[in-house]
């Protein structure tokens, strides 16, 4: 009866209440305070609200529980650390508060976000942590009801969130759920599926400069990379349309410049569903289509995905675990410290195990393709040279790489897969369109390119020089599967390029200003991308025309 009552006496329940309060308070903050990252970036998410909720309260919980029991048992040791603790607390709830007020960051987290500490704002930032550690040791120190105060703080923060995260609902273009129409395929096997008789192979590596690939093959071991691709014709001159992966379904397969004058989901129905983009032709021609995509979230090329015919429908309320893992580790970007911002980002890259395109060199390890009965369309796309850069050239996680030699590592996937092609059945390889291609270059027209025509056999990569764009490619690939070889491709002059800087749309669906320039038939790269993008250096391109949101080209202009 004794011990019980040492226990009991041993146990504070009002103080572990307000220790709970504020453990769900702080963890709050990670998920669910963040909650707007989901919204603004729901389809790159690729499943539906409830879906999201369900899978991160239990880790909510949990580790609010034991954040809680952790620092109460901590507490207890003394009262002088009873009172760090407290103010560990009022201190890290109050900064997180100003933080995202004053110091807030671009909810649209894909690995290009960094972080200079050492400049203005990144010394303020760092400077604010211990001022408000001082104020509130002060405050707390000198107040009578410490309780009172703990509290007020919790409910200020918890008013926070919920604010927060209402507004970014109602502002947000997210739907109730992601349509059901949406087919993917759900087992490895099945994305790995090919015809004897023809295929097209549409390859894409994010984010691919060609100036990453001319500096790659003219470099010591550039013979190396050339025999990868030796029966390719690798096409230094070709131009993508828009430095955007959203854009790039629409000028690849519906052969279309986006219209900014409609909003961007109508625009993207319309294209896919008039019968003239390359999905609407193959299939009507008999053609089956397979897609695979490194997220997933297969509507970032079509939103009619029952044009992918031997997919299987996914479950609208299963979310991916690495897709929760991404969100916390935003979501902890966006409420830490300046200086811890670049450490978070760079081990959330060093954890994931399954990101950039290890799950793709899984697939590849340990299937053969199998043989499909219909011509086959696959397309793959493949994290490629996207930031941040956490891939060296032998294909391993490391805390710190640089984009050649992530290039490199994504090449070495490619020779993975072309090797699976060859090994599995060499008709799979043969008798395939192969198109090597990027969505965009780095925020500029200059995009890898290299094609391998039907039964086209050579004893070295060919280069070539004629321009092309990445409009073509609808017309290319269909004739190129009807027997055209890459020598006949007809080059593209007059060539376009659109250039904006606002990745998200707007909240009515459009997108903000576009830039149209005139490209040169020969393409200037002289030097790495990030000091050469078209924004920063547009003495060498012709400006067209301006496509403003919601209207139609309102301005038009040349600064030759």
């Amino acid at each position: 009866m004794l011990k019980n009552t040492k226990l009991l006496d041993f146990i504070d329940s009002k103080k572990i209440l307000i220790y709970f309060l504020m453990s769900l308070t702080i963890c709050g903050f990670v998920y669910i305070g963040s909650i707007e990252i989901f919204f603004n970036n729901w389809k790159e998410y690729g499943y539906n609200f409830i879906a999201f909720i369900k899978n991160i309260l239990p880790d909510y919980i949990l580790y609010s529980v034991i954040l809680a029991v952790c620092t109460y048992i901590i507490s207890c040791t003394a009262k002088i650390i009873s009172k760090i603790v407290e103010i560990f607390f009022l201190t890290a709830l109050i900064y997180i508060l100003v933080n995202l007020v004053f110091f807030p960051v671009n909810t649209l987290l894909d690995g290009r976000e960094t972080v200079d500490i050492f400049s203005k704002i990144g010394i303020a930032n760092i400077i604010l942590l211990p001022f408000i550690a001082l104020i509130v040791t002060v405050i707390y120190l000198n107040i009578k009801e410490k309780n009172r105060m703990l509290m007020l703080v919790c409910i200020i923060s918890s008013v926070f969130i919920v604010f927060n995260t209402m507004s970014a609902f109602i502002n947000s273009t997210y739907k109730a759920k992601v349509s059901t129409t949406m087919k993917l395929s759900t087992l490895p096997k099945d994305c790995l599926k090919l015809s004897k008789n023809k295929n097209i192979i549409y390859l894409v590596l994010d984010q691919f400069d060609s100036y990453y690939f001319n500096t790659i093959i003219n470099g010591p071991d550039g013979n190396r990379y050339k025999n990868i691709f030796k029966d390719f014709t690798y096409f230094n001159n070709y131009a993508s349309y828009i430095p955007s992966t959203v854009f790039s379904g629409i000028t690849a397969f519906a052969g279309k410049s986006y219209d900014n004058s409609i909003p961007y989901d109508e625009f993207r129905k319309k294209v896919f569903s008039q019968g003239y983009s390359l999905f609407e032709i193959l299939k009507k021609d008999g053609w089956d289509n397979i897609l695979y995509n490194h997220s997933q979230n297969s509507f970032i090329y079509a939103p009619d995905l029952e044009l992918y015919g031997n997919a299987k429908i996914s479950d609208i309320n299963t979310a991916p675990k690495y897709s929760i893992d991404n969100y916390i580790m935003a979501s902890l970007y966006r409420t830490a410290p300046f200086f811890m911002r670049n450490i978070i980002k760079n081990y959330s890259a060093m954890i994931n195990k399954n990101g950039w395109d290890f799950s793709f060199i899984k697939l590849i390890n340990n299937y053969n393709i199998s043989e499909n009965n219909k011509n086959t369309f696959m397309l793959i796309h493949l994290k490629g040279t996207h930031m941040p850069y956490n891939i060296d050239e032998n294909l391993n996680l490391v805390a710190k790489s640089d984009e050649i030699s992530q290039a490199k590592a994504s090449l070495k996937v490619v020779e993975l897969f072309l090797n699976n092609l060859k090994k599995s059945n060499e008709k799979f390889y043969n008798n395939s369109v192969i198109m090597i291609t990027t969505d965009h270059g780095f925020f500029r027209p200059n995009a890898i390119c290299l094609i391998k025509g039907i039964n086209e056999i050579n004893d070295n990569m060919k280069i070539d020089d004629r321009p092309l764009s990445q409009i073509q490619v609808k017309d290319l690939l269909y004739n190129m599967q009807n027997g055209m070889k890459s020598q006949e491709i007809k080059p593209q002059y007059k060539r376009l390029f659109n250039y904006y800087t606002h990745l998200a749309p707007l909240e009515n669906g459009y997108y903000t200003d576009i830039y149209e320039y005139v490209l040169p038939d020969l393409l200037p790269d002289n030097a790495p991308p990030r000091d050469n993008k078209i924004g920063e250096d547009r003495n060498k391109y012709k400006l067209l025309k301006i496509y403003s949101e919601s209207k139609e080209f309102v301005e038009e202009k040349s600064i030759v």
